[in-house]
């Protein structure tokens, strides 16, 4: 039978291309040809698409990091205090880990059917207008169902990350202090703060996924009524003859796609509102500023630092009470001056405020003449070295931790400054001498121990300024006498400030400030505040006793 119809137009100019004995053969080569061609080209595409996708998925991985750690240790002291390491982990971590699944949840599955259903909602109403309309007030209704499941979601998500911050604070809290757990027999109990934390996690996270399979079922519901009507709008369409079978499997079709790209799109939504908490963490803790920063004008402090003066300083933590107030004196270039006085009196204070981990709220803090606030914190910072009451170590080799102060050290400063600290005959007798990795925060040392190692470390720094802050109030008394041996040997030709619990250690300290309450209730040499100062006389006497009873 002839061929009629606009395909024969088609046919003869492709039969004249071809040989005549093997037209068939060349028409499916060509059409193999043709849909190789167009599907190597969609994958191209889409392999083009989800590798841009992919390389900014792992450069956030990459670099959020570097980006978010880096803002963390710029925050000031006050705000490590607030927060606690444990939740600022849990933080980075799980904002890092949304941030990814956003970035490909948005470029790999929801902007790509964004773009399909406008195009199916177009070709929908051409084709049968409504079966168009049918489909956009489906996909219309599923969308508000969404956003109204997003909102109402809310609560639940900001519960979530809390339990997730608690439950993340309790276990490092009971693995960093396991030695305290197991001392007092406690290991069922962290075991069942935990598993309490856990168990909230478990409601929350099911009352969460019950709203997402309803709105699922609902969903589903939508569907199959959308591709039932579609189906009686295309037997009516067959029984008046107003459509055709093929326009129907096409409508039933793209119906049918439609419909997948629009709960593709829901489900997304609903599931980038479960990180998006977790990203808003992230970025309050990213949106916080260091309450102390060098200034835009901010000056070296030169070669030489010069002398200290704490001129009418006042302070608070809270806004509330003043921690010190009024506090005034004078350290001069090379002295050793000790701060002194009951536990609570501000001791601690004046040196974090020294260290400018916090800034003065009236009077202020000069070195060599000029405000410490309009000095560099760096180049401040670097003319001081710290030896503190628990010397903070790091999972990392002994001369590692000895060098921390001045990366690039070389061996040989490294072994002199232990030697000075009284630590390179301990260290040589550890199982791999300076290369010993000590453990977490050092406890598989000593105090006495860590406290030489910290002792070198400063004296590595070779500081201009030298701060004991209660180095030895923990240690017994041999440990004690070789700390104070390397005070000596140490504090030559630098300024030197020392807090101290044991007298002790200030017996050669050129003046000695007494607080009480925040203030400074005497000053003067140690002979002068026996003779003046009632709490000295006090403190002194408690000290000999208890040296004594040692």
């Amino acid at each position: 039978m002839p061929q009629t119809g606009s395909h024969v137009g088609v046919i003869e100019t492709l039969s004249g291309w071809m040989p005549s004995a093997n037209t068939m053969w060349w028409l499916a080569g060509t059409i193999i040809l043709i849909k190789v061609v167009v599907e190597g080209l969609s994958s191209t595409v889409g392999m083009l698409n989800q590798r841009s996708w992919l390389k900014l998925i792992l450069l956030m991985n990459e670099r959020m990091p570097v980006l978010t750690m880096s803002h963390l240790l710029k925050l000031s002291m006050g705000h490590h205090i607030r927060e606690s390491t444990s939740k600022q982990i849990t933080k980075l971590e799980r904002g890092i880990n949304a941030a990814s699944q956003l970035t490909d949840r948005l470029f790999g599955r929801l902007l790509p059917e964004l773009l399909v259903i406008p195009v199916f909602s177009v070709v929908l109403l051409v084709l049968d207008w409504r079966v168009g309309v049918l489909s956009l007030v489906l996909g219309v209704v599923s969308g508000i169902w969404s956003v109204y499941d997003f909102r109402s979601l809310t609560p639940h998500r900001k519960r979530m990350e809390t339990l997730y911050q608690q439950s993340s604070t309790i276990g490092y809290e009971a693995i960093s202090n396991i030695a305290t757990v197991q001392a007092f027999g406690c290991e069922q109990h962290e075991r069942g703060r935990i598993k309490g934390i856990l168990a909230n996690i478990r409601a929350v996270e099911w009352a969460q996924l019950a709203r997402a399979m309803f709105g699922g079922y609902l969903r589903d519901g939508m569907s199959n009524i959308s591709g039932a009507a579609v189906i009686l709008i295309g037997l009516w369409g067959l029984q008046s003859n107003a459509m055709s079978l093929g326009t129907m499997v096409m409508l039933l079709q793209l119906n049918g796609r439609f419909i997948r790209s629009c709960r593709t799109v829901t489900r997304e939504w609903m599931e980038m509102g479960r990180n998006q908490e977790s990203l808003s963490h992230l970025m309050d803790l990213l949106d916080k500023q260091p309450d102390v920063v060098s200034l835009p004008t901010a000056v070296d402090v030169g070669s030489s630092v010069g002398d200290i003066e704490f001129e009418q300083v006042v302070f608070s933590y809270d806004g509330k009470g003043p921690a010190v107030q009024d506090v005034s004196f004078l350290a001069k270039a090379g002295e050793m001056v000790a701060i002194v006085g009951p536990s609570g009196s501000g001791k601690s204070t004046l040196i974090s405020l020294l260290l400018r981990a916090y800034d003065v709220e009236s009077g202020a803090i000069r070195i060599g003449r000029q405000d410490l606030r309009v000095l560099s914190l760096d180049s401040w910072r670097s003319k001081v070295g710290i030896v503190p009451q628990s010397v903070e170590l790091f999972s990392i080799s002994i001369a590692a931790n000895i060098a921390y102060g001045r990366q690039g050290a070389t061996d040989e400063e490294i072994m002199a400054a232990a030697k000075l600290a009284g630590a390179h005959e301990f260290i040589l007798a550890k199982p791999d001498g300076y290369d010993t990795i000590v453990g977490e925060r050092g406890l598989d040392l000593s105090g006495g121990e860590r406290q030489r190692i910290g002792i070198a470390r400063a004296i590595l720094r070779d500081p201009q300024v030298l701060i004991f802050d209660e180095a030895t109030s923990s240690l017994d008394v041999i440990s004690e006498a070789h700390i104070q041996e390397a005070l000596e040997t140490l504090r030559k030709d630098r300024t030197t400030i020392v807090v101290a619990h044991r007298f002790s250690t200030i017996k050669k300290a050129d003046r000695i400030v007494v607080m009480d309450g925040g203030r400074i209730v005497a000053q003067g040499t140690r002979e002068e505040l026996l003779e003046g100062s009632p709490l000295f006389t006090e403190l002194a006497r408690l000290q000999s006793e208890l040296a004594i009873r040692d």
